[in-house]
């Protein structure tokens, strides 16, 4: 019960819990080493109903998704909102990418690789 011991407590959180700074979107994406290789834009859905590759849910962060990005073979490109990530196999422009495929969408989060 460390709940009787604040001071192991402290310990125990430092220790495994791993926060992520949701509220500040750019710290967030810096903190994740994944992200490095993308670029994001907020309140953006890219690619809106096109190329999407697959949908990954349960995902409490926007920099997850660069990681879910990173496993899925073709990805490049990701949108995330409402708990969910929206992988895409279009890329921000030439090739398979789609230049102006994109909506405003309050509270998504959008990466897309550099």
């Amino acid at each position: 019960q460390y709940d009787r011991f604040p001071d192991l407590q402290k310990y125990l959180f430092h220790k495994y819990v791993d926060w992520v700074k949701t509220g500040d979107l750019a710290a967030e994406w810096a903190d994740e080493p994944a992200c490095k290789a993308y670029s994001y834009q907020a309140d953006t859905d890219l690619f809106k109903a096109v190329c999407d590759l697959k949908k990954k849910g349960g995902v409490t962060a926007a920099a997850a998704c660069c990681t879910a990005c990173d496993a899925a073979q073709g990805c490049q490109a990701f949108t995330f909102f409402a708990g969910s990530c929206f992988l895409k196999n279009c890329g921000a422009g030439g090739g398979s990418g789609r230049a102006g495929a994109t909506k405003a969408l309050q509270g998504a989060v959008s990466g897309y690789k550099k």
